[in-house]
């Protein structure tokens, strides 16, 4: 009984964080919330002995892990009228500047945007 509300729990937790995903407005914050979602899931096939969904989100999360790390990497590179650009077309990227050894997000808004 125990066991069961805590699969059950692990499994709202993934759902959430899918949910969550689709609220996200910067590209780096929706592969953070993906990746926690594929481990929830992970962990919730794995309980629960659901082999499509434990084998489904096993093969996303590497892809998820991927795809955050060149989103930051590439962003730590671009220059700032690439950022601009960027965020003047609406794009999901994350608006980044370089300070030190790590990437600092930014909130930008245009008149365009809102």
């Amino acid at each position: 009984m125990q066991q069961t509300m805590l699969t059950d729990a692990l499994g709202y937790i993934a759902a959430g964080l899918v949910f969550a995903t689709f609220c996200a407005q910067r590209m780096a914050l929706l592969r953070a919330l993906a990746i926690a979602s594929n481990v929830a899931f992970i962990g919730y096939g794995f309980l629960d002995g659901l082999w499509p969904i434990l084998i489904l989100h096993s093969a996303m999360l590497p892809i998820n892990i991927q795809r955050y790390r060149q989103s930051v990497r590439g962003h730590c590179n671009q220059g700032i009228s690439e950022h601009i650009a960027s965020a003047q077309t609406g794009s999901l990227d994350p608006f980044y500047i370089e300070g030190g050894k790590s990437c600092i997000p930014i909130v930008c808004t245009t008149s365009s945007m809102l």
